[in-house]
């Protein structure tokens, strides 16, 4: 039997957004001047864009709102989801496969709509998805699942005859945990987690490879 539905992670998932995002908190307090702890933009990966907003304004902003931190980081990266940032290798196949079977697919993120979307509008792709939920929706990261039980609500689908499709250790744990089956995107198959999935995704083939097991 098909899937019931596929839920895509979109940064390091469908978009090659690495370059964009490395290192981006540091960048943003480097410009006002403040120093940070090491390894602040992994620490705050785990959260979602308004947590981790919530924790740079606490932690070392105090004097500004949210939104201020949240514009004067997306302000760093926009441009390259407008303009440039491309879609991983072998994602737009799996796609255009997933479409042509019919099986609804949703992107569940943890960056924000804006973002998202004007990339999505960029590569075209936008009408592959019966939804795109970002964290301006589900203000929670991924260490809870409510992101992805909210995107198999809309796809009508069962959470054990859905898939989620992650990059993020935490993240997979989160979808696994839940009870979807999980294809993990990886670039090495060192750590655990990605172990714990229920296919791998190492190559722009493995893309294409996934349909056979979600088309049935």
């Amino acid at each position: 039997m098909s899937a019931d539905g596929v839920i895509f992670d979109f940064d390091g998932t469908l978009l090659d957004s690495a370059e964009a995002w490395n290192g981006v908190a540091e960048r943003y307090l480097e410009e006002l001047s403040v120093s940070c702890e090491e390894g602040l933009s992994l620490k705050i990966s785990r959260l979602s864009f308004a947590e981790g907003a919530d924790y740079i304004r606490r932690t070392y902003l105090p004097d500004r709102t949210i939104s201020q931190v949240e514009r004067g980081i997306i302000a760093i990266v926009e441009r390259g989801y407008r303009e440039s940032l491309p879609l991983k290798d072998g994602a737009e196949e799996l796609l255009k496969l997933l479409r042509a079977a019919n099986i609804p697919m949703c992107v569940a993120t943890s960056n924000t709509g804006g973002l998202v979307k004007s990339a999505l509008r960029r590569l075209n792709i936008d009408g592959y998805f019966v939804a795109v939920i970002t964290s301006d929706e589900v203000a929670v990261g991924k260490e809870s699942p409510e992101i992805y039980l909210e995107a198999a609500r809309r796809m009508d689908g069962k959470v054990s005859n859905t898939w989620v499709v992650e990059d993020s250790p935490h993240a997979i744990a989160t979808a696994k945990s839940a009870g979807f089956k999980v294809a993990a995107v990886c670039d090495r198959k060192t750590d655990k987690i990605f172990q714990s999935a229920d296919f791998i995704i190492d190559s722009a083939k493995s893309f294409a490879a996934l349909s056979k097991e979600i088309i049935k």
